[in-house]
């Protein structure tokens, strides 16, 4: 199942960019985020292995848009030079967060079953695809000053 999630989400990345091009951020993860819950939560429910290998495959898919997102945003609202910057940071900390949650899936296995462990975390996900969709500060509000190098709220 895993190369199944590589693959989705090498596959994604260039549709992911495409969108955030010509949809608003918001839109694009809140809808990225809920189909990344649903896959997970349906894999949990999958009985079959090509079923399996699907929502995974999804779930990939849809992860791929967290990342182009970041990029997206440092590149639109950000000045050029914190880029690589905030590049380097992202994979730094997507990198020390998937550590990190290794460690605590497997301490979790051990008092209860997987498909729960993955239940927790795919409404994880759901309770931030609803924080996304709240009301408030939103970059689309934000403007740029990029003379002086700073976001400020208009």
């Amino acid at each position: 199942f895993a190369s199944a999630f590589y693959l989705g989400y090498i596959i994604a990345q260039l549709p992911a960019g495409w969108f955030f091009d010509h949809h608003s951020i918001r839109l694009v993860l809140v809808t990225s985020m809920l189909v990344c819950t649903a896959s997970f939560v349906g894999f949990v429910f999958a009985t079959q292995f090509w079923q399996g290998t699907l929502l995974r495959l999804l779930i990939g898919a849809s992860s791929s848009f967290s990342f182009i997102a970041v990029l997206y945003v440092a590149r639109t609202y950000l000045p050029q030079r914190f880029f690589s910057l905030i590049s380097g940071l992202t994979i730094a900390i997507g990198t020390l967060a998937a550590s990190i949650g290794q460690i605590i899936t497997t301490y979790a296995f051990q008092y209860l079953s997987w498909q729960l462990v993955f239940l927790i975390v795919g409404m994880q996900a759901a309770v931030l695809a609803l924080l996304l969709m709240m009301p408030g500060l939103t970059l689309s509000r934000m403007s740029m000053n990029r003379s002086k190098g700073y976001i400020h709220d208009s």
